[in-house]
């Protein structure tokens, strides 16, 4: 009587319109890196720009690092179902507190997270 019930009730579940069916693969979390090549002049520059970016929808971590000419280097982790790399690039080139009015951007690597 159990086999039968345990199996009846996997192929009741099996039945289910739908089941089976291959799903679309999820999206694939990316990484964007991104200079900023002008319009940093001080630390809160930074923190505007990673405040503004993690505002941004679809966005899912924001690190910076400084590369050996003094460029800051943006390490941006995001969904590309829910954010595009011209998004990212126009949230970086608007954050408040440029000095030039915008950051000016390099982007240096895009790929898998």
């Amino acid at each position: 009587g159990r086999v039968i019930d345990a199996a009846s009730g996997r192929l009741g579940r099996d039945a289910r319109p739908g089941a089976g069916a291959p799903q679309p693969p999820a999206p694939e979390i990316r990484q964007l890196d991104v200079a900023i090549t002008s319009g940093v002049y001080c630390p809160a520059c930074l923190l505007a720009i990673q405040q503004r970016l993690i505002d941004t929808p679809g966005v899912q971590t924001v690190s910076f690092s400084s590369g050996a000419d003094g460029i800051y280097v943006a390490h941006i982790i995001y969904d590309p179902a829910r954010v595009s790399q011209p998004v990212i690039l126009t949230a970086i080139a608007q954050a408040p507190g440029a000095i030039t009015g915008t950051y000016g951007t390099n982007v240096l690597r895009e790929g898998p997270a």
